[in-house]
């Protein structure tokens, strides 16, 4: 097996830590905690907001459409229908371009009054009356009076309350046009970021008026417009749930149920209530499932109600790019009296007119939009409840969830075959798209997009990484044991030598019957075959820290090393006991694997102990007369009918096995005969019947030792009638029948 120098040490490195993955967690755990900890990060925020949203409402209108409500109109004051007005040209001039300044308001009257005549239910104006004209002023209130269904938008402004602190100031428009309309309501969008509109449905810490009284939290414009039309299509009902639930309120509602309502009033006290009686919004929504309001009234209470279980701040859903709500020019108003009975319309500035001015259009997931479509999609929001609904409640939890994702991925990828790791993967990546798509269309709900889909492809590269790293450190792990590696490094190999004494167990194996088994089948079985016997003899190697030096056909070879000492108290047990074990285990292996595949195909195995040098230089090589006495041990084994022999070497290192003496033999390329042991088990594995055997041998390899040759093949031959299979005991009755024909010769 080849071993590149320049690599060991990367590879013993990549492997230290590798291990413990295949049978732990932590790799998962750290990709999940940096995606956990990077989700909370403003970065990951813009992407977000930046692209993944983007992405998925353009998906959304792909798929499913842009489900823009048909109960709004927005009525759009377009350049051809402001410059047809040569008052309106020369305010332009005189206020520097500020248009919601110049456009005569008398127009705003006649166009509240067209739309009543219309059948309009409501009128917003998306326009800012900070200031008297009292040339005008008079006729729009008038206006807007008679039409009796105007909302009005108040001015907001930065109201500084110390030096390092302010409130939101609430200006209403001038008198007399403030109290000729329904209501008036601010409409603050906080700065956000891009693609993201936000809209306040209650806002805290304002201050009414021109005084600068302070007054708590303000209902914003879009929410004032549903308590406006909630009032108006089930008066009844909400009157019925106070009367229930707050009594109180419910008796102040009564007393305006006749003639004209003050909205204002009656929008704050409802407000109070809900903060003195926080679980009001709930018990509402439940008296309004069990109840018979009918279908519209249920719409607009329930829309109501939910409100008041939301965060003061709300992203805003919106439904495709500018114009996707029905959209009409200022100037074409009456050409089309059909579209606006039983409509709210919107009044303002269209996108091309407002783009210059500060707070006049904003980006959203498709494009900029006006103000007023952006405050008309708000008010369609609050009215479905179709806002946009977060998938974790808090910052923490969404690193959570993240981080669940990011560490199942990884867990997969790192698991699963290589060849499946990307299809798994991408069909994950696809599945999440589909999810998040169809959860933002059927139920508002905004999961991450870009964040999930970069957790995807980078679990699919660690997962490769990891997978060719973990195949890599298998092959080097055949080659050589992690603990020798820094043993091999450039930084450590003296450059005239990488030659290593070690001390170790060496054990080789052969198969019997591989010449029979080769003739008996095709070539493609027999390459499969061995491929998994490598695998069944090899494993048990790796698992007692062994080295699979190399393979030979059917052969292997295997060591256990420990640096050389010249002190036997400094030599560890553990190698010998190591080889020993996985040598047991080879043997058990190989018997159920060759009756599972049916075939006769025995193992033999030799096993010694010494001193042996080592090279890491270009492969793995070992060189010594320890290995060469294995083989030959490996060998005896086809002599003596046997499975696992072992040198003395071994077995004066062994406590707790069972081993028969086998005599010494005069090995191959030896001037002197060496004992050898042969390997039976644990000490506790020695089936009783056996026990006689081991006595009888014992005896009768003494008499043949100590040249009494008629006594020894006496106690063989009583031995090979009760064991006809113990093949030590055929070969030495052998070997006493050649030595009692030589003496009668």
């Amino acid at each position: 097996m080849a071993f590149k120098e320049s690599s060991a040490k990367e590879l013993s490195i990549a492997r230290f830590f590798i291990r413990p993955i295949v049978r732990g967690w932590w790799l998962p755990a750290i990709l999940g905690l940096i995606s956990a900890l990077l989700a909370l990060t403003p970065f990951d925020n813009l992407l977000e907001q930046g692209y993944g949203l983007p992405a998925l409402a353009a998906a959304r209108n792909l798929i499913y459409g842009a489900r823009a409500p048909d109960d709004i109109v927005i009525v759009s004051v377009e350049q051809q229908s402001f410059f047809q007005y040569p008052e309106s040209v020369a305010c332009l001039q005189r206020q520097l371009g500020q248009l919601d300044r110049c456009w005569p308001r008398p127009f705003y009257g006649l166009l509240a009054d067209t739309l009543k005549r219309y059948g309009a239910e409501l009128v917003v104006l998306n326009v800012l009356f900070p200031r008297s004209r009292e040339d005008e002023d008079a006729a729009f209130a008038k206006a807007i009076r008679q039409a009796g269904n105007v909302l009005l938008q108040d001015y907001m402004y930065r109201n500084k309350t110390g030096a390092h602190s302010e409130l939101i100031g609430v200006l209403p428009p001038v008198s007399p046009i403030a109290e000729a309309a329904l209501a008036s309501a601010p409409f603050p969008l906080p700065d956000t970021v891009r693609n993201l509109p936000r809209f306040w449905h209650l806002i805290p810490s304002v201050t009414f008026g021109r005084e600068g009284n302070t007054a708590g939290h303000r209902i914003a414009l879009p929410a004032a417009a549903l308590h406006v039309m909630t009032m108006q299509k089930s008066w009844d009902g909400l009157l019925d749930i106070l009367r229930r639930l707050a009594p109180s309120t419910g008796e102040y509602f009564a007393g305006h149920r006749d003639g004209p309502r003050p909205i204002d009033d009656l929008m704050n006290r409802l407000l109070q209530t809900i903060q003195q009686q926080p679980s009001l919004p709930s018990e509402a929504l439940g008296q309004i499932e069990r109840g018979g309001y009918g279908p519209e009234a249920t719409r607009y209470l329930s829309a109501l109600f939910k409100l008041y279980r939301q965060d003061d701040l709300l992203d805003i859903n919106v439904y495709g790019p500018s114009a996707t709500l029905l959209t009409i020019p200022f100037h074409e108003v009456e050409q089309h009296p059909e579209l606006f009975r039983g409509k709210v319309v919107f009044v303002g500035l269209e996108l091309d007119l407002v783009k210059t001015a500060k707070g006049g259009s904003f980006d959203t997931p498709f494009a900029e939009i006006s103000s007023t479509e952006l405050l008309a999609t708000a008010y369609a929001n609050l009215l479905d409840a179709s806002y946009l609904y977060p998938y974790a409640q808090t910052g923490w939890q969404q690193a959570a969830l993240i981080f669940l994702w990011a560490y199942l991925l990884t867990a997969a990828a790192t698991n699963l075959n290589i060849k499946h790791t990307i299809p798994t993967l991408a069909g994950l990546a696809a599945t999440y798209a589909v999810a998040a798509v169809w959860l933002l269309a059927d139920a508002n709900v905004w999961l991450p997009l870009v964040s999930p889909l970069w957790q995807i492809f980078v679990s699919a590269l660690v997962g490769v990484s990891y997978v060719y790293f973990r195949f890599v450190v298998t092959l080097a792990s055949v080659a050589i044991s992690p603990e020798l590696m820094p043993e091999f490094t450039p930084a450590s190999s003296p450059v005239s030598s990488d030659l290593r004494e070690y001390l170790g167990a060496c054990l080789v194996t052969d198969a019997q019957g591989f010449t029979a088994l080769a003739d008996s089948r095709d070539g493609e079985w027999l390459a499969r075959f061995m491929s998994e016997y490598q695998t069944v003899v090899g494993s048990p190697v790796a698992e007692h820290r062994g080295i699979v030096k190399d393979w030979a056909g059917d052969g292997m070879m295997a060591l256990w090393l420990q640096p050389f000492s010249e002190k036997p108290e400094q030599e560890s047990g553990l190698t010998v006991t190591d080889a020993v074990d996985a040598a047991l285990r080879i043997r058990t292996e190989v018997e159920r694997f060759t009756l599972r595949r049916e075939v006769e195909f025995p193992i033999r195995i030799g096993i010694n102990y010494g001193p042996m040098w080592i090279s890491g230089h270009g492969e793995l090589k070992a060189f010594g007369d320890t290995l060469n006495m294995t083989q030959r041990l490996e060998a005896l084994n086809k002599v003596l009918s046997t499975r696992i022999l072992i040198s003395l070497s071994i077995a004066n290192r062994l406590q707790g096995y069972a081993i028969r003496n086998l005599g010494t033999f005069l090995l191959p390329g030896k001037k002197e005969a060496v004992p050898v042991f042969e390997l039976i088990g644990p000490g506790d594995a020695l089936p009783r019947a056996f026990e006689p055997l081991m006595a009888g041998f014992a005896a009768a390899l003494n008499w043949f030792e100590t040249g009494y040759w008629a006594r020894a093949y006496e106690t063989f031959s009583r031995l090979h009638t009760t064991y006809p299979d113990d093949g030590p005991t055929e070969f030495y009755l052998a070997q006493c029948r050649e030595r009692l024909h030589g003496e009668l010769l």
